[in-house]
């Protein structure tokens, strides 16, 4: 009586799903796409310190620092900050862009939201 309630409790078990280690998401991921100016990669590198995650994104030859970097189970989300450069030199600010993804294997797939809508962005792990 026993084992066919245990054996039926292993099969239970095995289809709960479980959220994947936080670890999951540190590294170097990047994600490629045609723009009008030709082939753009963006490269997100990821590290966690204890239960703190911090990482960059480089974009167009600019390394930017991103912020508020949260990560629950599967989901990543985190806030950066564009420089913005004027025609002819000299800063224009800045545009905040938020990014919500979640991860499935070797693919973060979300989209990052600022001023001009939303964006879908799936990112590669590259290392």
């Amino acid at each position: 009586m026993i084992r066919p309630v245990l054996a039926a409790l292993v099969v239970v078990l095995l289809f709960i799903p479980i959220p994947l280690s936080a670890q999951d998401f540190g590294g170097r991921w990047e994600m490629t796409r045609e723009t009008p100016r030709g082939t753009m990669t963006q490269v997100l590198t990821l590290e966690r310190d204890g239960e703190e995650w911090s990482g960059t994104m480089t974009f167009m030859q600019r390394e930017v620092a991103l912020t508020n970097v949260q990560v629950d189970g599967d989901r990543l989300t985190f806030t950066l900050e564009l420089p913005m450069r004027r025609p002819g030199g000299g800063g224009g600010g800045a545009i905040e862009q938020r990014f919500t993804g979640t991860l499935k294997g070797d693919e973060i797939s979300g989209e990052m939201e600022g001023p001009r809508g939303a964006q879908p962005m799936v990112l590669k792990r590259a290392g």
